[in-house]
């Protein structure tokens, strides 16, 4: 278990599944919001207060949990002063995930077969699959357009930042033109 307190008003908590398993019993139980998965955070935010100098004092804490490459989790606690600047910012890339390469290269033929053309696109790829990072600035259609072929769909500067902290970038700047010509 790694404790990493960043900039005081945000701690996150990197578990290896074996750490993840025997403190939430499974995967599944750790995105259920029982009684028991909200106590073991409810610890380790404790620990977190008691052993890193996380203040958890004065606001609520916001609680986002990501996998990691090592198949466990990244817990991440936010004060909830901060969290619009996290959540909320405009321009945030949207992160989309497939479940496959040949999902996201579908998807990048067909956003280019509309006539759309992004300024920039990333392409990633990670343990638990594979990610376009679109601007910002990416529209309602395009995003629809997009969503169709994703496993899941984030629009949070976080969510982007573990996808580019755990990932392998395999397509820099044009990702989803260079992913709709393969």
């Amino acid at each position: 278990m790694i404790y990493t307190n960043l900039c005081g008003d945000r701690i996150r908590i990197s578990l290896k599944r074996g750490e993840m398993i025997k403190l939430f019993g499974s995967e599944k139980r750790l995105c259920e919001g029982c009684a028991d998965t909200k106590a073991a955070l409810g610890l380790l935010l404790e620990k977190a207060v008691t052993e890193c100098g996380f203040n958890a004092e004065n606001g609520d804490v916001l609680v986002e949990i990501v996998g990691n490459i090592s198949g466990g989790c990244d817990i991440y606690f936010v004060k909830e002063k901060v969290a619009p600047k996290l959540k909320g910012s405009k321009n945030a890339p949207t992160v989309f995930e497939f479940e496959s390469c040949q999902k996201a290269i579908l998807a990048a033929r067909a956003f280019i077969l509309k006539g759309y053309s992004p300024a920039k696109s990333h392409f990633f790829k990670t343990e638990k699959g594979f990610y376009i990072l679109a601007p910002c600035g990416l529209g309602h259609q395009q995003t629809k357009l997009l969503k169709g072929f994703a496993k899941r769909v984030y629009s949070l500067n976080l969510a982007a930042a573990v996808v580019e902290e755990y990932g392998e970038r395999l397509i820099a700047d044009h990702a989803i033109l260079t992913l709709s010509r393969l």
